[in-house]
């Protein structure tokens, strides 16, 4: 049919053919050269690094996991791993068109599932999609004239890579083929070997000598060891005849200290009874100072009465010198001598009684001082007592440290 057409209008073919053969050139023309197309690789990188692991840690813990999650993605066409020290790789290639961002996204949402099971020691998980801008766009060689090579790729890093980092548009420089200055230590095997067999003997000799000072030190412990049962023999029969005479010896204490507090409550009783006593001396010296009192004025009432008989004794006297002279008086003389008489034995009576009373006082107020020091002697005595029992019981004192310390090591408690 087109053929037909040709034949019949060759005009409008001849027109149509021109017409593209200037729109070709124009659009040659106008064409800009693009040595880098944007392109995109289906193929993307999973890259995982485990300090300190083996290779089958690696692949156990890491590769498998990372496998079995990409395996679950749309549009894979094939999975390759690499599991190395520290390390593991897996590459993964995916059908052609597929959409390698959304892609990426659901590569990255499978790897978050499995590293959130993974241990802090694993590191996490970097994805790398393959694209030309990857590869490097210049390669270029250095060399300098009377230069090392270790000068020249001291003078690369220093002067020419800094330089073209700073151009515009350039992300990366990288070198290769560096040579650096190294100190190789090569050491003769023969000498090291002499030098070891030379130390060698000066560690057996040391090593001997010292052998010798650990074997007899080891006898002079065996012999310590020894002598150390011996002395805890020796140490536990003493101890067994301490505890004994412990035991004894704190019988002994229980019984004293019964002992005391059986003398204490007699103390006690006896104070009691002191006290009864005291009062009722006290009492006796009342009345023995209120009879002293009594005697006293009844003395000094028959002092008065002597003092009255004398004078009338005086009298007598006068009346008996007068009656000779008087014969009127006669009757009244004897009646006066009657009563003279009676007088004068009244009195004698009187000092008699006075006698006996002033002795009566004095062996009272005798009896009376022989008392109160005995009762004052008692008393002290019994306070001197009580003194030292209640230092006793206070833990004070010689003999009161000695029972308090005694009774606290033995656990007796006093009732």
């Amino acid at each position: 049919m087109l053929s037909k057409f040709s034949v019949r209008k060759p005009f409008t073919v001849f027109v149509g053919v021109v017409i593209i053969l200037v729109l070709g050139f124009l659009s040659f023309r106008n064409m800009s050269t693009d040595f880098l197309p944007s392109m995109e690789f289906p193929y993307a990188i999973v890259m995982t690094t485990y300090a300190g692991a083996s290779p089958e840690e690696v692949e156990k813990a890491v590769t498998e996991p990372v496998e079995q999650s990409m395996a679950r993605i749309n549009n894979v066409k094939a999975v390759q791993s690499m599991s190395i020290n520290n390390m593991s790789v897996v590459m993964m290639e995916f059908n052609d068109g597929t959409d390698m961002g959304s892609t990426t996204v659901d590569m990255r949402e499978n790897l978050d599932m499995v590293t959130a099971q993974w241990d802090d020691s694993i590191g996490s998980p970097t994805i790398m999609k393959l694209n030309p801008d990857m590869m490097p766009i210049m390669v270029a060689a250095l060399d300098y004239d009377k230069l090392e090579s270790a000068e020249v790729t001291k003078r690369a890093k220093q002067d020419i890579i800094p330089e073209l980092e700073s151009v515009e548009g350039v992300a990366s420089v990288n070198e290769s083929g560096a040579v650096e200055k190294k100190i190789q230590v090569l050491l003769q095997q023969k000498k090291l070997d002499k030098m070891n067999e030379i130390v060698q003997d000066a560690i057996d000799g040391k090593l001997s000598d010292a052998q010798e000072k650990i074997d007899k030190g080891k006898k002079e412990i065996e012999d310590g060891k020894d002598k150390l049962a011996d002395g805890k023999e020796k140490t536990a029969d003493k101890i067994a005849k301490g505890e004994t005479k412990l035991n004894s010896a704190s019988e002994q204490i229980r019984e004293g200290l019964k002992t005391i507090d059986e003398n204490i409550k007699q103390i006690k009783e006896q104070k009691k009874t002191l006290e009864k006593t005291e009062k009722q001396v006290n009492t006796g010296l009342a009345t023995v100072a209120a009879n002293k009192a009594s005697l006293q004025a009844t003395v000094k009432t028959l002092q008065t009465a002597k003092s009255q008989m004398e004078t009338l004794q005086s009298s007598l006297k006068q009346l008996t010198a007068q009656e000779t002279k008087t014969s009127v008086f006669s009757a009244v003389s004897a009646k006066t001598k009657v009563v003279l008489a009676a007088i004068v034995f009244a009195v004698i009576m009187a000092i008699v009684v006075i006698c006996i009373n002033t002795g009566i006082i004095n062996a009272l107020d005798a009896n009376i001082e022989k008392m109160r020091a005995k009762v004052q002697e008692q008393q002290q005595n019994y306070e001197n007592i009580a003194n030292e029992i209640m230092d006793i019981e206070n833990g004070e004192g010689v003999w009161g440290e000695i029972i308090k310390e005694f009774a606290e090591n033995q656990g007796m408690v006093r009732p």
